[in-house]
């Protein structure tokens, strides 16, 4: 039996906001994670993401794992591309919803 994880609005979990709540996670650890959670709740696929904001495939799959750090254009882009805003997104990295 498997048990469902409740969600809110933006695919965070009660478990997310507290691995988020990390001080020894870094900024763009943080905002990857949620952009990670948001694109998950958004059910959009990578190549959509792709198409909508002109980032390349690599360069996506790299920002969002944490890999890589993101440029601010880049970062505005993905944040409407997965139905929200980069204030949304950093409060949300932040623990501030």
């Amino acid at each position: 039996m498997s048990s469902i994880i409740p969600h809110d609005e933006y695919g965070l979990s009660a478990d997310d906001y507290l691995k988020l709540a990390d001080d020894d996670m870094s900024a763009n650890a943080k905002i990857a994670y949620v952009l990670n959670r948001m694109k998950w709740a958004s059910r959009k696929p990578v190549r959509q993401l792709v198409e909508e904001t002109g980032i390349p495939t690599a360069t996506l799959n790299r920002a969002l794992s944490g890999e890589r750090d993101m440029r601010m254009t880049q970062f505005m882009l993905l944040s409407y591309a997965v139905g929200s805003s980069p204030a949304e997104v950093i409060d949300l990295a932040w623990g501030m919803p």
